[in-house]
């Protein structure tokens, strides 16, 4: 069943090399983690290979949209800009998550207080989520948490266990080099000014209690972002920073030269944010940024479900779900398409779409992790993509089957 057609285009973003087809822009900065498994800040335009915090696993080429982060200094909780220092005080500083010497212990004082420093984020409205990278200093509990008058959302964590032990919204912990951790929590607010706090736990796990004046928690990289999923680290100092969309995409006869106008399969190898509520287009073919002439991946913002799309002249030939819904943020698919037959198979499984008169579109241009129908940031994934590769031929079920198992 290994597909006996050599593939015309064959894209493996894990040896961290931009084929230099590809067209790719980012108008800011943006960070990753890098082979070293820290946290590595990447000029404006350039792409990101990021790499599993874990494992040290290359996961391939990141793609994200364009998300701000409305925390001043963010890895400097020294700053006058960081509140609660009638509750707390401020240390000295150990390795953060970027190799750096910037990581600062916030210390519980005497007071029986909630001991946190906090800074305003003004005015929110809709979902956002706030996350930090802790350490475990003589605490090893705490939460992070977004608190107003529209809404709450808070993470609290033991970080001798690398759990969650509650809070509010939705909530996440992933571990990273050195005994840090990043906590993460969502959810959505009405229109009211709210507030980021970090907050120490005693090792009972309450918040409000007598301190020693010498224990604490070290805190580091905390953002404050607009989006039902965390994205990327943002670094901020005196201002708000705006990280922009990645933009990937391969037109004129660096597309022509591998593209077959009336038959091919399409495979693509990549983790998207597993979540009902984020969507995306993990990649998409059109004729000039055209809706009514292109084929695309899908994924919606109400389910897990991926969709495979297949549209000529405004008329769909092909709108199927690829054979079930994620299981993981990690998946492969891989769609053929050809005259009156299409394919798709998701996980090993495969939907076949049959239509008597249907056609395949022309198309002049791919894009990679955005819709293919707009030159913009439109419908932008949030994850990597490991591979991308194109058949000039519609391949079989079995062979799709092999490529996606």
């Amino acid at each position: 069943d290994y597909p006996i057609c050599r593939p015309s285009l064959d894209l493996d973003f894990t040896q961290e090399v931009l084929d230099p087809r590809i067209t790719f822009s980012r108008g800011s900065i943006g960070t990753r983690v890098n082979r070293n498994r820290l946290i590595e800040t990447i000029s404006a335009n350039q792409p990101r290979f990021d790499y599993d915090p874990v494992t040290g696993e290359c996961k391939g080429l990141l793609i994200e949209e364009s998300r701000s982060n409305s925390l001043l200094y963010s890895a400097d909780t020294s700053n006058a800009a960081w509140g609660g220092k009638s509750t707390v005080i401020i240390g000295s500083t150990i390795t953060a998550p970027d190799g750096t010497n910037t990581a600062y212990k916030v210390i519980e004082n005497t007071s029986n207080v909630i001991h946190n420093t906090n800074q305003s984020v003004g005015t929110i409205s809709g979902t956002y989520t706030v996350s930090c990278f802790v350490k475990a200093g003589e605490r090893y509990r705490g939460y992070i948490q977004i608190f107003g008058a529209g809404g709450n959302v808070r993470a609290a964590f033991n970080l001798k266990t690398g759990t969650i032990t509650g809070g509010s919204g939705t909530n996440t912990i992933t571990p990273y080099p050195n005994g840090w951790y990043r906590v993460t929590s969502t959810g959505t607010f009405t229109s009211a000014t709210a507030a980021c706090y970090l907050v120490i736990y005693n090792d009972n796990g309450v918040g409000t209690y007598t301190g020693d004046g010498s224990s604490g928690l070290y805190f580091w990289g905390a953002q404050v972002e607009a989006g039902a999923f965390p994205t990327s680290y943002i670094p901020t100092t005196a201002s708000t920073v705006t990280r922009t969309a990645d933009l990937a995409s391969i037109t004129g006869t660096n597309f022509s030269s591998w593209y077959n106008q009336t038959e091919g399969t399409f495979f693509f190898d990549g983790s998207l944010a597993f979540s009902s509520n984020v969507g995306g287009v993990p990649f998409g073919v059109s004729n000039g940024f055209n809706f009514p002439n292109s084929i695309y991946y899908s994924k919606a913002t109400t389910s897990l479900a991926i969709t495979f799309s297949v549209v000529n002249s405004n008329v769909s030939q092909s709108s199927v779900s690829g054979g079930g819904n994620m299981t993981s943020s990690n998946f492969k698919i891989a769609s053929s398409v050809a005259p009156r037959n299409i394919y798709t198979s998701l996980y090993g499984g495969i939907i076949k779409h049959s239509i008597s008169s249907a056609s395949i579109p022309t198309a002049d241009r791919l894009t990679l992790g955005r819709a293919p129908w707009n030159s913009g940031a439109t419908n932008v994934i949030i994850g990597c993509i490991r591979r991308f590769v194109y058949y000039p031929k519609a391949l079989s079920p079995s062979e799709l089957q092999y490529l996606t198992t």
